[in-house]
């Protein structure tokens, strides 16, 4: 974090945008004309194209992956997902032929509730397949479509993600049945923002490290940064004009405790309160 954080005094002028320009380089408006720029280049790649997006979990569980393009909107493009191919083999039968419920079996002699009833095993791959899989970069398009030719992955929507539960019932014996977890859900297929997803990996690595930047720059803001920094943004967002938006973020800043101050929108203007207080005041 750059020193001039806690030592300069540029922070007093009003800039809502300030931990996003720290981060990037960039201003707002350069980065929409960036934007319209990465739209427009990726509304020209092809369908079939491996391109890399952000999986997004929240502001601070962003993930690269990818996907093929299999369709073009205006504003979004739709990929196909994909994941490694099913190798479970259970009692000697592939998974993908196994039945969703197998016959009823006579239980065991001398069976308890701890018997294991089915075995599960996994596709050996020749030692030769193993390293050639393990050598595969898929920071790489070249390297993920060659896993694609060659089968280790497939599309998600191809593959059984459900799990085996052994079903017991009085006077029919036991069964095996697939079952899935109710809250479980694998999406086949993934859309996304036409200016978020990128051809190079790196691209993607480095759209991500900058949002990861601007939040961290915000933690490293002291409490009083902080609070002038929301009431820029808040101010920044409101239908005041430029004059009056200035005049009210004097007022504020003219206040004891900034730091504590709280505010909202009501009918199209601004009220302030401390935190520990209940009443909302007009300005």
């Amino acid at each position: 974090m750059p020193e001039k954080l806690l030592s300069d005094k540029a922070y007093l002028s009003y800039r809502p945008n300030w931990a996003f320009e720290e981060a990037t380089g960039r201003t707002k408006e350069e980065n929409a004309e960036l934007l319209l720029k990465k739209a427009a280049e990726n509304r020209h790649l092809p369908i079939g194209t491996i391109v890399y997006y952000i999986e997004k979990r929240g502001d601070y569980n962003w993930t690269i992956n990818w996907g093929k393009i299999i369709d073009h909107y205006p504003s979004v493009v739709v990929l196909e997902l994909y994941d490694n191919r099913e190798t479970r083999i259970v009692d000697g039968i592939p998974y993908d032929d196994l039945p969703w419920r197998t016959p009823f079996k006579k239980l065991p002699k001398k069976w308890s509730y701890d018997t294991k009833l089915y075995n599960m095993s996994y596709v050996e791959y020749p030692k030769e397949i193993k390293d050639e899989m393990d050598s595969l970069d898929f920071s790489k398009p070249q390297d993920i479509q060659k896993a694609i030719d060659k089968g280790y992955i497939v599309p998600k929507s191809k593959i059984d993600y459900s799990h085996i539960e052994v079903e017991i019932k009085r006077n029919e014996g036991y069964r095996l049945c697939k079952k899935t977890y109710q809250d479980e859900y694998h999406p086949p297929t993934a859309t996304e923002k036409i200016w978020e997803i990128f051809t190079d990996y790196c691209d993607a690595q480095k759209y991500r490290e900058e949002h990861y930047a601007e939040i961290n720059f915000e933690a490293n803001m002291t409490d009083y940064e902080w609070a002038v920094y929301q009431i820029d943004r808040v101010l920044s967002t409101s239908l005041y004009d430029e004059t009056r938006k200035m005049e009210v973020r004097e007022i504020l800043l003219g206040m004891d405790k900034v730091e504590d101050i709280e505010m909202r929108f009501s009918f199209g203007g601004i009220q302030w309160k401390y935190c520990d207080n209940k009443r909302w005041n007009d300005i």
